[in-house]
């Protein structure tokens, strides 16, 4: 039951926040909310990851992998320090259509787990 209410208050928090970007800088505030609920409902089902099945349990571990993956490459263009056109759309590049997409896909997996646990 809780991981019903979990995927749904997911689903709803990451549907704002696609709805704010057709404002696009609404958007990109609202995703500063949206990363770090989903990396603590994502911290959350880590700590209860042995309930899960094999599936589910690959599903997280590539979920970790694109986050961290993301945070470090953003970390590294950050500390670059050339801030040029290009440079600048590479980090909006990263920073926000790249979280996006892992903030779907964490959405595809708060489903698949309250699938499992219903």
């Amino acid at each position: 039951m809780m991981s019903r209410t979990i995927h749904c208050i997911n689903a709803i928090i990451f549907t704002i926040n696609v709805l704010l970007y057709c404002s696009p800088a609404l958007g990109m505030y609202f995703q500063l909310v949206l990363g770090p609920i989903q990396l603590l409902i994502a911290l959350g089902f880590t700590f209860n990851i042995a309930k899960f099945t094999i599936h589910l349990r690959t599903l997280l571990i590539i979920y970790w992998v694109l986050a961290a993956a993301d945070l470090t490459a953003l970390a590294l263009l950050m500390n670059y320090g050339n801030i040029d056109i290009l440079y600048m759309g590479l980090i909006n590049f990263v920073a926000f259509p790249v979280a996006m997409c892992i903030a779907a896909y964490f959405v595809f997996v708060t489903y698949k787990i309250q699938k499992l646990i219903r």
